[in-house]
């Protein structure tokens, strides 16, 4: 009685997980295929195919004064988007493309010796990406994408100073990417 009570159980586990399973919003589509329709192969469930999309990332406008920053925001974007699945990075043919501009950058104290000199500072990063199709309409936009990130002072070496805010730009470039394409794929219906 007991083993039998144990498979009925077992059956009526399986069922449940396998309702729940059919019933999510997940589908496996082709590209092209039946159901892919609208941005992005999606399927009528809003669902991304496994089609990856042919993206082209603009180097980014700089509203800032720091020299460079626009390049290596573009290119932590171009980084994460790509490993993101979705998209493949391509000049010609892209059927997307992400236009961007850093338009705030701050570097403030963030914590302080005796005396009054910084021994910890914070960098504010704040851009705004739009994604249009070919047409040019806009399929995902945010203009205000950003995150902070601390760096030591290393009191009376400028250039270990210098070395540790570079790292913490490539830190937040990155981090501030990976927010963007959090936010696409929400936007885009994906996973």
């Amino acid at each position: 009685m007991k083993r039998f009570f144990d498979q009925r159980l077992g059956i009526l586990v399986l069922s449940v997980l396998l309702m729940g399973a059919w019933s999510c919003g997940y589908r496996f589509t082709t590209p092209g295929g039946a159901g892919s329709a609208g941005a992005l192969g999606s399927s009528s469930s809003g669902a991304v195919s496994g089609a990856r999309r042919p993206l082209f990332i603009k180097v980014f406008d700089n509203d800032t004064v720091e020299p460079g920053l626009s390049v290596r925001v573009s290119d932590a974007f171009s980084r994460r988007f790509s490993a993101s699945g979705l998209f493949v990075l391509s000049r010609d043919g892209a059927d997307l493309v992400l236009t961007g501009r850093v338009f705030s950058l701050t570097d403030v104290s963030s914590a302080r010796q005796e005396g009054g000199e910084s021994k910890e500072r914070s960098v504010h990063l704040v851009v705004a990406a739009r994604m249009t199709d070919k047409s040019g309409a806009v399929v995902w936009a945010n203009s205000g994408i950003g995150d902070f990130e601390n760096y030591t002072v290393v009191s009376g070496d400028i250039a270990a100073t210098e070395k540790n805010r570079q790292d913490a730009f490539a830190r937040l470039a990155e981090r501030v990417a990976q927010k963007a394409v959090v936010l696409a794929e929400a936007a885009l219906g994906g996973f």
